[in-house]
C-alpha cells in the first residue's frame, strides 16, 4: 500500500480485525434507525482504540444491509467491515501513517469521495483524531463537508474536539463516548505497561481521563510523567488563583516551542477530565455538555442587516472594524445589549430543561431577577438546591439552602 493513501481495512501492514464490538451512543442509534442521521459526526473520547472501534461499527451499521440502526455482524457488508474488507469504507489513521493529513492525501479523499460507492449506497469516511489535521488540511475539507456528495458520511474522532478548528466544529454534530470503565482501563494499562504496582497504577487511573493509552505512557514514560506533573502544578496553580505558580510551572520550557505546545495540550487534557476538574475546583461549566446562554456570547457573531454569521476568529484578525463581506453592515456580536430582550425561544427552551430536571441548582446574586423567579416556577422535580449569600424569598420553596457565596461554597461540595 502506497504511503498517505487511506486505510480500506488495513491498520498499516495488517488488516484491523474488530472482535468486540462497541456500543453506539443511544442519540445515534435512534437517528440511524429513523434515518436521520448527520452527515457529518465527531466522537470525542479519550482513548483512540475506542474511538476508533466506535466509529467503525457506526460506520459497519450505515453500510449494513439489515437497516436498522445497528451493525448486525452476519450480513456480507458487516462480515466485510469487521475485517476490513470493504470497499466503500476508508480510513484514515495518522497512528498508522503518519503522512496521512497531509495535503496530497486529502485530495484524494475530495476526489475518492465523488466517484460512485463499489458495493454500497452510500460511503464513509473515517478520520482519526481529526485534530491533528494540520490547519491548512481542514480548511482544505471544509467545502465538501458542507456540500458533500450523495449519500457520503464522514466520521471525525477527536480526544479533544475543541483541537479542530470552530470552522469545522461548527460542521459537525458531537457525540462524546463515556470513558472506558475504570476495571477495564486498569486491565488494558497492565497489558501495555507491565509490572507496576497498584499504587502507581490507580495514580496513572486517576490522571489518564479514562485513556488505557495515556495511562501507560504515563507510567513507562519519563517526559510524560514530566510533563504531566508540570501540567498539574500548573492547573493547581490556576484553581488557587495564583497564575505565578501556573507560569512558573511552564518556566523551563519558554524556550522549546515543541515541549512547550506539548505542555498545553497536556493541560487541556486535564481540563477536559472530570475527575481533576472537582479536584481542583474549575468551574463546572468548563465541562459542560449543553450551555443555554440566555444573554448571548462573543463567540457568535452575525450580520445584523443578511444574517450571515461571523466565527469568532473573523472578528479577532480583522484590521478595522469588522464588516460584513456581503452586505458591508458592521458585524455584531449576538450578546444583549442594555434594553434589548432575551429571546423568546432561548427563554422557552431554558424552561424546558428546567421542567424536565430532576434537581434544580441555583447560584448567587442572580436568583433576585425576575427572569428567574418566572423560571423558578416550571421546576417540577424533587430537589430545589440554593447557594446564595443573602436571603431570598426562593429560600422557603428550596430544600436545601446553603448562606455562603458560591465561591466558598462549592469546593466543599465537590471535595
Amino acid at each position: 500500500m502506497k504511503s498517505s493513501e487511506p486505510l480500506r481495512g488495513f491498520s498499516g501492514s495488517r488488516r484491523y480485525t474488530l472482535t468486540v464490538i462497541p456500543p453506539l451512543p443511544g442519540p445515534v442509534t435512534t437517528a440511524l434507525a429513523a434515518g436521520r442521521l448527520t452527515h457529518a459526526l465527531c466522537l470525542e473520547a479519550p482513548s483512540p482504540a475506542l474511538l476508533r472501534d466506535t466509529a467503525i461499527a457506526l460506520a459497519g451499521a450505515l453500510l449494513c444491509r439489515s437497516g436498522d440502526g445497528n451493525l448486525c455482524g452476519t450480513c456480507p457488508a458487516c462480515r466485510k467491515v469487521l475485517v476490513g474488507e470493504h470497499p466503500d469504507l476508508m480510513l484514515y489513521d495518522p497512528d498508522e501513517d503518519k503522512d496521512i493529513y497531509k495535503k496530497e492525501s486529502l485530495r484524494r479523499l475530495r476526489a475518492e469521495l465523488y466517484r460512485t460507492p463499489v458495493e454500497a449506497p452510500r460511503k464513509v469516511a473515517i478520520l482519526q483524531l481529526a485534530e491533528r489535521i494540520p490547519a491548512e488540511g481542514q480548511n482544505l475539507l471544509l467545502k465538501i463537508i458542507e456540500e458533500p456528495p450523495e449519500d457520503t458520511f464522514f466520521v471525525f474522532t477527536a480526544q479533544n474536539r475543541y483541537r479542530l478548528l470552530p470552522t469545522v466544529l461548527s460542521r459537525v454534530t458531537c457525540y462524546t463516548l463515556p470513558p472506558a470503565a475504570p476495571a477495564d482501563c486498569l486491565r488494558r494499562m497492565k497489558e501495555l505497561a507491565p509490572g507496576h504496582t497498584e499504587e502507581e497504577l490507580n495514580r496513572a487511573l486517576l490522571r489518564c481521563g479514562g485513556s488505557p493509552e495515556t495511562g501507560a505512557a504515563l507510567l513507562k514514560d519519563p517526559a510524560v510523567q514530566k510533563r504531566y506533573a508540570a501540567a498539574e502544578e500548573m492547573l493547581a496553580g490556576l484553581a488557587m488563583a495564583n497564575p505565578y505558580r501556573a507560569i512558573a510551572a511552564a518556566a523551563p520550557l519558554e524556550k522549546d516551542r515543541a515541549g512547550y505546545t506539548a505542555l498545553l495540550e497536556t493541560l487541556a487534557e486535564l481540563l477536559a477530565n472530570p475527575a481533576l476538574r472537582e479536584m481542583y475546583n474549575l468551574p463546572g461549566r468548563a465541562g459542560c455538555q449543553k450551555v443555554l446562554n440566555l444573554h448571548g456570547t462573543i463567540y457568535d457573531n452575525e450580520c445584523p442587516r443578511c444574517g450571515r454569521k461571523y466565527s469568532m476568529e473573523y472578528i479577532r484578525d480583522a484590521k478595522r472594524v469588522p464588516l460584513c463581506e456581503d452586505c458591508m453592515a458592521v458585524i455584531r456580536p449576538k450578546v444583549l445589549l442594555f434594553g434589548e430582550q432575551v429571546d423568546n425561544r432561548m427563554m422557552t427552551a431554558a424552561a424546558e430543561e428546567i421542567a424536565k430536571a430532576d434537581v434544580l441548582l441555583l447560584l448567587g446574586t442572580s436568583i433576585g431577577s425576575g427572569l428567574c423567579e418566572r423560571y423558578v416556577k416550571y421546576f417540577e422535580g424533587e430537589t430545589l438546591i440554593i447557594i446564595n449569600a443573602a436571603e431570598h424569598f426562593t429560600d422557603a420553596k428550596a430544600d436545601i439552602v446553603l448562606r455562603e457565596e458560591v465561591k466558598t461554597a462549592l469546593p466543599k461540595i465537590v471535595l
